[in-house]
């Protein structure tokens, strides 16, 4: 609908959207980390300049390779200039002025260093170009119109229509140079190919520079090119094929056979250059446009505020909340495979049970995880709960292919055979809606991140111990096994031993390589084995396996479930039991928990008493009224015999009037007494004889209702003391409070071991119902199941996701894919490629890990399509890195008055504080610069560093709520520095910005010095706030160590880029021993204060270090600084000359 007719939430999202859009424009693509990745594998590449691009083209082309390789093709990037450019410009559109901090941040933290380009084309090994594939750059276009027409000008409708225009553009250049060959083929019968020449590159780069309206410095490079090289095929025999190879009726819907498929060429996709986010960005606003539902995910992720429905966990409130959701009733029933003895921390058990109570069916939760707190632990059990609830939806059904709906649906599928592309139709039956919603992405900026959790949760070595002895668990393990070592058709590598899989349970896909890749490894069997590369176990394809499956039947299979379901119900029902006592009788004294009872016996004692005292009172009164009215008849019988004589009444004689009167008055008195005495008894009757049994009723009900409660008192203990015996190690809490203790913060709540095995036990067997319902699901050849269907679908969309182009298909196929694989990992970079043709919250689960590093822009599609997000992350580690300069981030977000003052600026906000807002439970801490902030759910266990390094992080980023949580704080004597942990006191004068040889000279020494037996310390970080110091220390250590040929280069360059660097490259890695080089002066503390102004630097330095820092600086300058002044106080201060005497002499 037209903007002017949105809501007023829905105009919120869209101009955030608009204004994350306009800030994409501007991102570069980094062309110098290509270019330099080329030339330390030493690949073919060369550099085109206007003067010497045709030579260098040429060279290139000629290059001699070894003869087992060929050039499989060339990537050519056009219009090469510096990023530079970018902040001069900027400075031309914006002309704000800087402070020094925010000049040092965006020195620090943005990319604005290097060279980038216009665009990038793939060309054939025959230098053929392929446009379809041609990537462009938004960064030129957004520089040049912004210049020209200014920041208003740059808009999505006015980019698109750039954007048209620019394709009718190339694809008139294509069709000019089409033209020309074909003239030129008709003078030459002898030219085969259409190569692209270096004047044809020149004219191609002033087309992209006139549709830009920006043309770089005349001095840059014309463009970059590399060579590709892969391994010569040996051409096809024509043989049949071998008995690894697919049998031809299994291969496809149409017979087409599996080997065709296998050959299909690698596509390449296209998209926009330098920006991963443009696209889903666009599609989130148009489907916002369309359907203005404000409840999506990614509305609650834009228009969060804070709210009173916020539960502060650190709080009473908060703690009677904890205690509530780890109720073993909220245990959930998976448990990855990990030692049955492990147990979760308190805040991980909560975590996890509060994300699946919060988000059964769509929503966001945030998990706050600062370093070692067990984040990879936590997303690991959810991944198996999710598991075990599809293998409950799964045990429902009667066969495996009740799976799927009784219709066929048609799609139309591109596909290779024989070389030759066509488009055929096929058809599958989606899945039942019930099996769906559990599909698993963890998706990150951080690339190490995300390949760290999918490789390595299918390793051996991510289960615990205890599950490899006797039938140990597997889960496709053939496939695993095949996807983890397979290289190519017919080798494998060789794994060390806790890298074999145990089950393909994750996969690492995103680029078009690692899809391309699991595909074939997935599918295929390798062939023609090398025996010098033999596998180390059984490898199996998709489609061997599904031929050789000898494992339960799926009727078995969901017998064996259902049977270990019961197992890990009544256990959780036990300790339920447990608990129920425990909170009933366990936190009370007989006396209180009699109190109530003893208190209604009381009463009804005192009411039984004062019955009986009313009763008593009345029979009291009645005594004197008998006794009167007694008196009165004798008198009456007096009168009786002393009567008048007849003739006394006849003359009514003075005597015979007496006693008439007498006689009337006792007759009167007699009457009233025998009234009073019948009121007195009929009281007795009516009232207090019955409330005296009313009363000794009640009395006696009280006092048995006290003699139940002594006795239910006394079962219950007794029970409690049956289940102490039973449970023995189970704490629990005697107060709310008691869980601030470490021992329930390490321990959390209702652990125990057979629970814990059972539950794994659970996870296990739904891993053996998810195989045995796909191998019938599947089918034989002959006998052809619904699944098939699907898996050669999954190959297509596979090799490119642009194949499948509806979105109800591509979330069919996903949705069955995540049957078979149920965790995918990939970076938000390739995200919205892989996912392009899904829509709204058609991805069950969406982990978000290391969130607090993405900046917020950057998950817009995974909310967009994610049904329930979890972002896990800690804002007060590194924060997002960003290549767009702060002047024009702050003059983007005052183009709209709902983005104004930088709240969703991708340099003052993230992923995870975006995501922390709309997560009620969580708790207020202070930032570390005076001001309070609401964080998601805390995770506070800390697992890696022992102190100084803990101490130092808890109290300048955790106000000192994190609890240790490894056995001591031993200090471990096997690593390459074993003196204490210390700040060495080395000064000097900046050279540059930051540089202090002195402190730069004093690492190349101390590395020398552990290098001295020729093996580079593994155990040992060298980082640095600043990427001039980084720089400057790489130099160094190539000077001092390098030059002296005592290792290879390319050994030496990958121990500096794994263990040398600034602090914003080394989040989520750690080492034993950490080197931090601070670098400034006295006369250039501008960058000290900008290092000091969050703890976030300092706490990554400190938290990547597991058992020694040491902090090379200025202890006069940095000690003055902010919460590197904790650091200082906490560290012995030693002077260079004394550290290495010391280091000579443990060497020694």
């Amino acid at each position: 609908m037209p903007r002017d007719q949105v809501s007023p939430n829905n105009d919120l999202v869209l101009d955030v959207l608009d204004y994350w859009h306009k800030i994409e424009f501007f991102i570069p693509f980094d062309l110098k980390s290509r270019i330099e990745s080329a030339l330390n594998q030493d690949k073919p590449a060369r550099r085109l300049d206007i003067g010497h691009g045709a030579t260098s083209l040429a060279n290139l082309r000629t290059t001699e390779l070894p003869a087992e390789k060929e050039v499989g093709g060339y990537t050519l990037f056009v219009g090469v200039f510096d990023k530079g450019s970018v902040t001069s410009l900027c400075d031309q559109i914006v002309p704000t002025e800087g402070t020094e901090v925010i000049k040092t941040d965006d020195d620090e933290r943005a990319d604005l260093e290097g060279e980038t380009c216009f665009a990038q084309i793939s060309l054939s090994a025959e230098g053929e170009p392929s446009f379809e594939s041609m990537s462009v750059s938004t960064l030129p276009w957004a520089l040049g119109k912004a210049q020209k027409y200014g920041l208003n000008f740059l808009s999505m409708s006015n980019f698109e229509a750039d954007w048209n225009n620019l394709e009718r553009q190339i694809y008139n250049f294509q069709s000019k140079r089409e033209e020309s060959f074909r003239k030129r083929k008709e003078e030459d019968e002898n030219l085969k190919f259409n190569s692209l020449e270096f004047p044809e590159i020149v004219e191609l780069c002033k087309l992209l520079a006139d549709w830009a309206d920006f043309s770089p410095l005349k001095e840059n490079d014309i463009a970059f090119v590399e060579m590709w090289i892969k391994e010569k095929r040996a051409k096809s025999s024509g043989s049949e094929p071998n008995d690894t190879a697919p049998a031809k009726d299994e291969t496809d819907i149409n017979d087409d056979e599996e080997d065709a498929e296998e050959e299909t060429e690698q596509t390449t996709e296209i998209g926009i250059l330098n920006s991963f986010f443009i696209k889903d960005i666009e599609r989130a606003a148009s489907d916002i446009r369309i359907n203005s539902d404000e409840g999506t995910n990614l509305h609650k992720y834009i228009s969060a505020e804070e709210g009173d429905g916020r539960t502060d966990l650190f709080t009473v409130k908060g703690q009677k909340e904890i205690i509530n959701q780890l109720s073993p009733s909220r245990t959930v029933q998976g448990r990855w495979f990990d030692e049955p003895h492990h147990m979760m921390s308190l805040m991980q058990q909560f975590s996890i049970n509060s994300a699946f109570t919060e988000l059964q069916n769509n929503g966001i939760f945030s998990v706050n995880g600062p370093p070692g707190t067990g984040k990879t632990t936590l997303l690991r059990e959810m991944f198996a709960e999710n598991i075990v609830r599809r293998g409950e939806v799964l045990s429902t059904l009667k066969t495996a292919r009740d799976a799927f709906e009784s219709h066929a649906t048609s799609i139309p599928v591109p596909e290779c055979v024989r070389k030759k592309h066509r488009l055929s139709t096929k058809k599958y039956r989606p899945l039942k809606s019930e099996l769906t919603g559990f599909e698993m992405v963890v998706v990150s900026a951080n690339n190490a991140a995300v390949e760290n959790i999918s490789r390595e949760l299918p390793q051996s070595g991510a289960i615990g111990e205890f599950w490899k002895q006797g039938k140990a668990p597997e889960y496709l393990k053939p496939i695993a096994y095949n996807v983890a070592a397979k290289i190519g058709d017919s080798k494998f590598r060789q794994l060390p031993e806790k890298e074999i899989p145990w089950g393909l349970f994750s996969c690492v896909l995103g680029r078009a390589k690692n899809r391309n890749t699991f595909k074939s490894n997935f599918l295929f069997s390798a062939k023609d084995v090398n025996p010098r590369h033999k596998p180390q176990t059984t490898a199996q394809g998709l489609w061997e396996w599904l031929r050789n499956y000898s494992g339960p039947s799926f009727t078995d299979a969901r017998e064996l479930f259902r049977s270990k379901k019961v197992t890990v119900d009544a256990l959780r029902e036990d300790l339920s039991k447990y608990e129920n006592l425990i909170n009933r009788y366990g936190r009370t004294s007989l006396e209180a928990f009699l109190s109530e009872a003893q208190e209604k016996c009381d009463s009804a004692e005192r009411a039984f008493r004062l019955r009986v005292r009313d009763k008593e009172a009345a029979e009291q009164s009645l005594e004197p009224l008998e006794a009167k009215l007694q008196s009165l008849r004798e008198q009456e019988r007096l009168l009786d015999r002393e009567s008048p004589a007849w003739w006394e009444k006849l003359f009514v004689t003075a005597a015979a009037r007496r006693h008439k009167i007498d006689v009337r008055h006792n007759a009167n008195e007699q009457r009233s007494t025998s009234n009073d005495v019948a009121r007195i008894n009929e009281e007795l009757r009516s009232v207090h004889l019955p409330a005296v049994k009313k009363a000794t009723d009640h009395l006696e009900h009280a006092k048995h209702a006290l003699n139940q409660c002594t006795q239910e008192w006394e079962e219950a203990q007794a029970a409690l003391a049956r289940y102490r015996t039973k449970y023995p190690d189970v704490k629990v809490p005697a107060s709310i409070s008691d869980i601030e203790q470490d021992t329930f913060q390490i321990s959390g709540l209702w652990h125990t071991q057979e629970l814990a095995k059972a539950r794994s036990e659970l996870f296990q067997v739904s891993l053996v119902l998810h195989e045995a319902w796909l191998a019938e699901a599947a089918g034989t050849p002959d006998n052809k199941g619904p699944m098939r269907a699907h898996i050669h679908l999954i190959g297509a969309m596979l090799s490119s996701p642009s194949a499948v182009t509806r979105p109800n298909d591509a979330s069919a196929l996903w949705q069955s894919f995540f049957l078979m694989v149920p965790v995918v990992s990939t970076t938000f970079a390739s995200f919205g490629n892989q996912f392009s043709a899904l829509g709204r919250d058609t991805l069950g689960w969406v982990f978000i890990d290391e969130a607090g590093q993405a900046p917020p822009q950057a998950s817009v599609g995974a909310f967009w399509r994610g049904k329930r997000v979890i972002a896990v992350g800690d804002p007060r580690q590194i924060e997002p890195v960003f290549t767009v300069p702060t002047t024009l981030i702050e003059a983007l977000s005052e183009q709209s008055p709902n983005t104004e003052g930088g709240a969703f600026a991708p340099n003052r906000t993230s992923v995870q504080e975006l995501s922390d807002k709309g997560n009620r439970f969580g708790a207020y801490v202070d930032n570390g610069m005076g001001d309070d902030i609401w964080i998601g759910s805390p995770l506070r266990v800390h697992r890696r560093c022992i102190d100084p390094m803990f101490s130092v992080a808890n109290k300048i980023a955790y106000q000192n709520n994190m609890v240790f949580g490894l056995p001591s704080h031993e200090k471990k004597q096997d690593i390459s520095i074993r003196q204490e942990s210390c700040w060495i006191d080395i000064r000097g004068n900046v050279r540059g910005k930051q540089t202090v040889d002195t402190q730069v000279s004093f690492a190349a020494k101390l590395v020398k010095l552990l290098a001295a037996d020729g093996q580079l310390p593994e155990d040992v970080f060298i980082i640095t706030p600043f990427k001039e110091i980084r720089r400057n220390l790489i130099k160094s250590l190539n000077e001092e160590i390098r030059s002296e040929k005592r290792f290879k280069k390319s050994h030496f360059d990958k121990w500096c880029r794994t263990s040398v660097g600034t602090v914003h490259t080394f989040q989520g890695k750690e080492a034993a021993i950490v080197l931090f080089i601070l670098g400034a002066d006295q006369e250039h503390d501008g960058s000290a204060k900008w290092a000091s102004s969050k703890p976030n630097l300092l706490n990554v330095a400190l938290t990547r270090a597991k058992q020694r820092i040491f902090i090379v600086g200025d202890p006069n300058l940095w000690g003055k600084q902010k919460h590197f002044s904790t650091a200082l106080m906490a560290l012995p201060k030693v002077h260079e000359r004394e550290f290495l005497e010391r280091l000579h002499t443990r060497e020694a």
